[in-house]
């Protein structure tokens, strides 16, 4: 069994074919998470193959169905245009048109990433803004020192030896500047921390 979608933002058109090529059901439903949750409930035990186009809806809906255990295949939205060849579009006659390509074997398929690979670049784009935000925040450091002439003589100013002399060197700092300093110094430990857990994440993956 087949079924094939075409999602829009608000609205999916869904069309059931049967291996032999009939179309068994026909309909329209909400793109909401209440009817998500009853097509999931009313296909999952029959395992059928879903086939849409990867649009922006597209690719949520992908990911959800995906997530929720069905094959997902996504058609790439350029080459579906040149096979349909139509300016009018027609919801119900687009979806019966995907489900009819993946069924013949001419679906123009793109890549759907798993669920895996989804979560490691959600991590990766983490890590790199932690990385960021690391790197800001010690240049905030560097320019309170700087201003007040303080040199630390550690390899590594940030590692362990570094922030004890940082430490040290407050009370040359003015009032404001000891605040400042010290909840710079408190984030970038908490940033730390935060970086290497998600990097434990991202190779447990």
């Amino acid at each position: 069994m087949i079924i094939g979608l075409d999602v829009h933002k608000d609205m999916v058109y869904v069309t059931r074919m049967e291996e032999d090529g009939k179309i068994t059901e026909q309909y329209e439903m909400k793109n909401s998470e209440e009817s998500w949750n009853k097509f999931v409930g009313k296909y999952l035990l029959e395992m059928p193959e879903i086939a849409l186009e990867a649009s922006t809806s597209g690719k949520y809906v992908a990911r959800l169905l995906r997530d929720a255990g069905f094959s997902v295949h996504m058609a790439d939205p350029k080459k579906l245009a040149l096979i349909f060849k139509s300016s009018k579009k027609n919801d119900r006659e687009d979806s019966e048109k995907i489900a009819r390509l993946f069924r013949l074997n001419e679906f123009p398929e793109a890549y759907l990433t798993s669920k895996e690979y989804d979560d490691l670049r959600t991590l990766t784009r983490h890590r790199k803004y932690l990385g960021e935000e690391i790197v800001r925040i010690k240049n905030k450091v560097h320019s309170i020192l700087s201003l007040h002439g303080i040199k630390i003589k550690a390899k590594d100013i940030f590692g362990k030896k570094g922030l004890e002399q940082i430490s040290r060197s407050i009370d040359k700092l003015s009032y404001s500047e000891k605040i400042v300093l010290n909840d710079i110094l408190k984030r970038i430990i908490d940033i730390k921390e935060k970086a290497e857990n998600i990097e434990n994440e991202m190779a447990r993956i």
